[in-house]
């Protein structure tokens, strides 16, 4: 089992390495770190995490700190000044409003 969470945080750690000019955190689905992902949700008997997943509790971790929607958009490069956090995850506000309801309830409670 920690082999697997070992292999995920290598590859994940190679992608970063490899990717620096890439304002991504983690990659779309179908790459090598989202099989390894996979294979870790599997292997540790947990609900299936996509790197969408991640991106959505991003957004929620960072606004529960009050950072500002234009600032976690530049985190994750996008250039719409929060414009696509707030369709996509709703308003700060409401933190599992918008298409993040499904994608918070696998990451469970803050």
């Amino acid at each position: 089992m920690f082999n697997r969470l070992a292999s995920f945080l290598a590859a994940w750690s190679s992608w970063i390495a490899a990717n620096t000019s890439s304002p991504l955190l983690l990659p779309t689905t179908g790459d090598r770190v989202s099989n390894y992902l996979d294979a870790c949700t599997r292997a540790l008997k947990l609900p299936p995490i996509h790197p969408q997943d991640c991106r959505a509790y991003y957004v929620r971790f960072r606004r529960s700190q009050g950072m500002d929607d234009p600032t976690v958009a530049r985190e994750l490069g996008q250039s719409n000044g929060g414009e696509l956090i707030r369709n996509t995850y709703g308003e700060p506000l409401d933190p599992v409003g918008g298409g993040s309801r499904k994608a918070a309830s696998r990451l469970g409670p803050f």
